[in-house]
């Protein structure tokens, strides 16, 4: 093995022990710093040579198909990698930084077999997640910021809907980011004109019960949606909104008719990631030595039925249980510390 791989190897290796979720490599006026983020939150690592770190990042552009005479304009793409004996799916992205690239390589399990029942920091919470696998129609929204968890709630409910409902799941997606067997994935390709509302229209003639959008990310896209929900279909995406209510605000940006979507809407959701007191020390930052072996939890908000009906149609914020509320709660009940608490509270 050459040393540029063996230092790939190694970087990727200790990355994914530490249980990273990312890994940048950024450039500054004499070296590259390289970071790890460990649930949510940034890690230096160390430096490492301009020589070393152009050789190492040339090397994962050819690895993953990337091309690696460009460097002016940002790239993305995808590539598995086999350690320790399990799969991993690397998603990689260039960035032109200071006359150099900079490198950011987003790291998830290929295999994906996490139960809608382990996602809530509150067992019982689970429930409301388990209704939406028995909706036979209409609009599921889960809306969130970047790094909420909400990717890992939708591919969790499609891998459910799959083995409970043995129904024909068909995905839009960009990127693709895990594989789940028994689904149709179809990822978002500009260049050959293949875009979310595009591939939504090829989905619906192709036998659909279930539709899984990435993200509504436009107008048309949120029209394409909601006529697959009005006529007969379940229909699951994203929103990059911070609650429930402004994912409501935000489709009707879109254009969509408040009457439709009061009609197709059976339930939002609102998440985020909160990290757990240390059983063993009592720690709940950085200072835990356990930090980076633990994992976060979900909490969630929701509105469903008559309640989220109204909301759209009168524009209302109704009584339910906020996020605030629900970490409140959280640290009530003894899962989180007061610290946890002010950081949602001042969102």
């Amino acid at each position: 093995m050459y040393e540029i791989e063996r230092l790939s190897f190694s970087l990727l290796k200790d990355a994914i022990v530490n249980n990273a979720s990312d890994i940048h490599l950024i450039p500054s006026p004499n070296d590259y710093y390289i970071q790890y983020r460990i649930h949510g939150k940034i890690f230096k690592k160390k430096n490492l040579s301009s020589k070393y770190a152009e050789r190492l990042i040339s090397h994962l552009k050819y690895q993953s198909g990337m091309d690696i005479g460009e460097r002016r304009k940002a790239q993305s793409t995808m590539m598995t990698i086999t350690i320790q004996n399990q799969h991993f799916d690397l998603r990689l992205s260039t960035l032109p930084a200071m006359s150099q690239e900079s490198l950011a390589i987003r790291i998830s399990k290929a295999s994906f077999n996490t139960s809608p029942k382990n996602l809530p920091l509150i067992p019982s919470k689970s429930l409301f997640l388990e209704k939406i696998l028995l909706y036979s129609h209409g609009l599921v929204i889960i809306a969130g910021p970047t790094g909420s968890g909400k990717t890992t709630t939708l591919y969790s409910l499609i891998q459910e809907l799959i083995l409970q409902r043995n129904k024909m799941v068909i995905t839009v997606e960009d990127p693709i980011e895990r594989t789940i067997d028994q689904a149709i994935q179809v990822q978002v390709n500009e260049k050959a004109g293949i875009f979310f509302e595009q591939g939504l229209r090829s989905i619906l003639r192709h036998d659909p019960d279930i539709i899984i959008i990435g993200e509504i990310r436009d107008r048309k896209t949120a029209k394409v949606a909601l006529e697959a929900a009005l006529t007969g279909h379940l229909v699951i995406s994203t929103l990059h909104t911070h609650n429930c209510y402004s994912a409501i605000l935000r489709l009707l940006d879109f254009g969509l008719s408040r009457v439709e979507l009061a009609e197709a809407a059976r339930m939002f959701i609102a998440q985020r990631l909160v990290m757990t007191i240390c059983p063993i020390c009592q720690f709940q930052n950085i200072q835990c030595p356990h930090f980076s072996n633990r994992t976060r939890k979900a909490i969630y908000e929701k509105v469903e039925g008559e309640l989220l009906s109204s909301q759209i149609l009168q524009l209302n914020q109704v009584c339910y249980r906020s996020l605030k509320r629900e970490v409140a709660l959280a640290w009530a009940l003894g899962y989180v510390d007061q610290i946890e608490v002010e950081r949602l509270i001042e969102e």
